[in-house]
C-alpha cells in the first residue's frame, strides 16, 4: 500500500510539473480554433488561472482520493463570467475552450498514468475531478450569461416604461392641461350667455379633467415599475440589519420581479434570508452571495459562501426541526427544489429552483 501511494505521489508531481506544457498546448489549440479567449490577453489571464486551479485539483485528487475536490469560488467564477460577456465573448466560445483543456489534460493524464500499476483507478479520480472543475466553471459562465440576458430585458422594459411615461406626461398631459385652459378662457369669454351650453361645457370639462388624471396615475404607475424591486431592497436591508464586520455580502436580482407574484416572491424571501442567516451564524464565512435570476416561466436562485460548510447528512437525521426543513417545505409548496451542497472546511451552495406559473394555472383553471 505504502508503495502504491509512493507511486501515486511519482505520478502527481509529474502532472504537477506538466502544467507549464499544459497551459502552452492549451493556448495554442485555442489559437488553432481561432478562439478569441486566447487572443484576447485579459480574458487569457482568466483562462490560464481557472486551468491552474483545474490541474491543482486533478493533483490533489490523485494525492488525497478522499479529500474533497477543491471547488472555485462561485463569486469569482461569476465575477469572471460577467467579465467575459463584457469582452464580447459568447458563451460558446468558453465551452469550446473547457473542451479543449479538457483533451489536453487528458492526454497528460493518460501518459503519465498509464505506467502505473493501479492507473485505471487513478485515472478515474483525475477524470473525476477535472469534469467536476470544467463542468462547474461553465455552469456558472452559464448562468452568468443568463443573468446578463435578464438584465439587459429588465434594462430595457425599464427604459421603456420611463420614455413612455415622459411621452405620455409631456405630449398627452400637457395637451391635455393645454384643453383645460382653453375651456377656461371659453367660458370666461361666453359670461352670461349662451347658458344651454353650460351644462355640456361642465361636461366635457370633467371628461378632460378625469383624462388628465388617468395620464398622471398612468405616468406614477410606470414610473414606478421602472425603479421597484422589493426583494433586492428587502435583502439588502437584512444584509444590513446583520452587520457582520468579518464577512462581506453580496445581492444580486437578475430580471424583473414584476414577472413573479407577490406572494412567490415573500416565501422565496423567507427562504433567502433563512440561508444568509445560517451563513451569517454559522458558516464564518469571509464572503457569501446571493443571485437571483427571475425569468417569466421560472426563478433561480443560489446562495454561496465560503466558509467552514457541514456535514448536511448529520443535520438532516436531527429529529427535531431546523431552518433545511424549513426551507424543504416552503419550496415543496411552491412546486420548486432545493439542494443543499456544503463542502466541510470549503463553503456551502444552496440552490434554489421555482416554476412560475400563469394565473390560470395556479388558481387550477
Amino acid at each position: 500500500m505504502a508503495a502504491e501511494g509512493d507511486a501515486a505521489s511519482d505520478v502527481a508531481e509529474r502532472i504537477a510539473a506538466s502544467e507549464d506544457e499544459i497551459l502552452a498546448r492549451y493556448r495554442e489549440c485555442l489559437q488553432q480554433k481561432h478562439n478569441p479567449l486566447a487572443g484576447n490577453p485579459e480574458a487569457w489571464a482568466g483562462c490560464r488561472i481557472q486551468a491552474q486551479q483545474i490541474v491543482a485539483a486533478c493533483v490533489e485528487s490523485l494525492l488525497d482520493p478522499a479529500a474533497n475536490p477543491s471547488v472555485p469560488v462561485v463569486s469569482s467564477m461569476a465575477d469572471l463570467a460577467g467579465a467575459r460577456i463584457q469582452q464580447g465573448m459568447r458563451v460558446s466560445n468558453s465551452a469550446e475552450a473547457g473542451t479543449v483543456l479538457f483533451q489536453v489534460v487528458m492526454d497528460v493524464l493518460v501518459r503519465e498514468i498509464s505506467g502505473h500499476p493501479d492507473a485505471l483507478r487513478l485515472l478515474a479520480q483525475a477524470i473525476h475531478s477535472l469534469q467536476q472543475g470544467i463542468g462547474l466553471r461553465l455552469q456558472i459562465g452559464a448562468a452568468e450569461y443568463d443573468s446578463f440576458i435578464l438584465n439587459t430585458v429588465t434594462e430595457v422594459n425599464r427604459d421603456g416604461y420611463l420614455s413612455l411615461a415622459r411621452d405620455i406626461h409631456d405630449q398627452l398631459g400637457n395637451s391635455l392641461s393645454l384643453a383645460l385652459r382653453q375651456m377656461d378662457l371659453y367660458e370666461m369669454a361666453l359670461g352670461d350667455a349662451e347658458q344651454a351650453l353650460s351644462p355640456r361645457l361642465k361636461a366635457v370639462r370633467t371628461a378632460i379633467h378625469e383624462s388628465l388624471m388617468m395620464a398622471r396615475d398612468v405616468v406614477s404607475g410606470l414610473r414606478r415599475n421602472a425603479r421597484e424591486a422589493p426583494l433586492l431592497t428587502a435583502l439588502t436591508a437584512f444584509v444590513e440589519s446583520m452587520a457582520v464586520a468579518e464577512t462581506e455580502a453580496q445581492v444580486y436580482v437578475n430580471g424583473s420581479e414584476s414577472w413573479a407574484p407577490p406572494e412567490t416572491l415573500d416565501e422565496l424571501y423567507v427562504v433567502l434570508r433563512e440561508c444568509l442567516r445560517n451563513s451569517f451564524a454559522h458558516s464564518r464565512a469571509e464572503k457569501i452571495v446571493v443571485r437571483v435570476d427571475i425569468a417569466p416561466h421560472e426563478i433561480n436562485a443560489v446562495v454561496a459562501d465560503d466558509g467552514c460548510g457541514f456535514d448536511l447528512d448529520a443535520v438532516l437525521d436531527r429529529k427535531s426541526i431546523n431552518g433545511l426543513t424549513g426551507i424543504r417545505e416552503r419550496i415543496g409548496l411552491l412546486d420548486g427544489t432545493v439542494a443543499f451542497s456544503p463542502t466541510p472546511g470549503k463553503g456551502t451552495t444552496v440552490k434554489t429552483w421555482i416554476p412560475i406559473q400563469k394565473e390560470g394555472a395556479r388558481h387550477g383553471q
